[in-house]
């Protein structure tokens, strides 16, 4: 699943009203590592199309299959890079390669959020 967008982003708020969700549900999954949002340059966030996508998928599987953030973390840990050399930090912690503490928010917003491990971990949850 390629990073995507129509070029229209929106921010936390708009994204929490559009979502359905609060403001803190999207920091939380920030924070456990399940999205990255877009960061400006003033470390604002912004939410793409193929974010909001990401948390639809992430809140379907919390709701409605009962997964848990640990879980979904835990389970996007696993993956990592077929080259190692692509990103030096997977497997830290038990965390996601794109969470691990090197990544600055902007890295992760620039390159992780770009990276194929990120993309398509999601597609995992289908066959969960």
């Amino acid at each position: 699943m390629p990073v995507h967008t129509d070029g229209t982003t929106y921010s936390i708020g708009e994204a929490a009203d559009v979502l359905g969700v609060s403001i803190p549900t999207l920091r939380l999954y920030e924070h456990q590592g399940l999205i990255i949002p877009l960061r400006r340059e003033s470390g604002h966030r912004r939410y793409a199309s193929d974010e909001l996508e990401r948390v639809r998928r992430i809140r379907e599987a919390v709701h409605a299959r009962r997964f848990t953030l640990d879980s979904l973390r835990d389970m996007f840990a696993r993956f990592s890079h077929s080259n190692p050399h692509d990103c030096n930090s997977s497997d830290a912690d038990q965390l996601p390669c794109w969470m691990h503490p090197a990544h600055t928010l902007l890295e992760r917003s620039n390159r992780c959020r770009a990276c194929e491990v990120y993309t398509s971990v999601i597609e995992e949850l289908d066959k969960a």
